[in-house]
């Protein structure tokens, strides 16, 4: 049996489950905006650091030793140590602990 104010109650939650969804989308473009934000500054820096440093320098190979801009070796560094964290860093490659076939769930 439907009561008068059921239908306005259920619009009502309707509307305040919308408000919640939107409160969080705009929540997470805040986060989003945020670690774009602090990337961007980062490469800032980089770069300042970078173009300040350009006078040449003896870069010692393991054969040789050759005279190289600064702001080469540092952009080398940089291009390496990002594709080395990246290839670490791969969500599907990281070690796991497994348990073992014959052992129960925790929760269970």
């Amino acid at each position: 049996m439907r009561r008068p104010g059921d239908e306005g109650d259920r619009e009502g939650s309707a509307q305040q489950a919308d408000q919640a969804h939107l409160d969080e989308l705009a929540k997470m473009r805040r986060r989003r905006a945020g670690k774009v934000g602090v990337a961007l500054g980062l490469v800032l820096v980089l770069f300042v650091f970078v173009v300040r440093n350009d006078e040449r320098v003896p870069v010692d190979f393991v054969f040789y030793t050759r005279q190289a801009r600064l702001i080469w070796v540092m952009v080398t560094c940089a291009v390496l140590g990002g594709i080395a964290g990246f290839l670490l860093g791969r969500p599907g490659k990281q070690f796991r602990f497994h348990r073992k076939p014959d052992e129960p769930p925790e929760d269970a």
